[in-house]
């Protein structure tokens, strides 16, 4: 996949979830973001709050409790 293209995905999915608008993406937002993606493919699978937090520990490289375009 292109670069470009990847980030398009990335502006959307940072434009639908970042409720609060603050250009980051926190656990709750995160969580949101998976389990509308498994709806979307209708799978009934969805996170729990330790499972997200979890996958968020290991996205949230600066250890900041959020995630970042970059």
């Amino acid at each position: 996949m292109d670069d470009s293209i990847l980030m398009m995905y990335i502006d959307e999915v940072f434009q639908i979830y970042d409720h609060d608008r603050n250009g980051t993406l926190d656990v709750r937002e995160i969580h949101h973001f998976f389990n509308q993606l498994y709806t979307s493919l209708n799978e009934s699978r969805r996170f729990n709050e330790q499972e997200i937090l979890i996958l968020f520990k290991s996205i949230d490289k600066a250890n900041d409790n959020r995630i970042t375009k970059p």
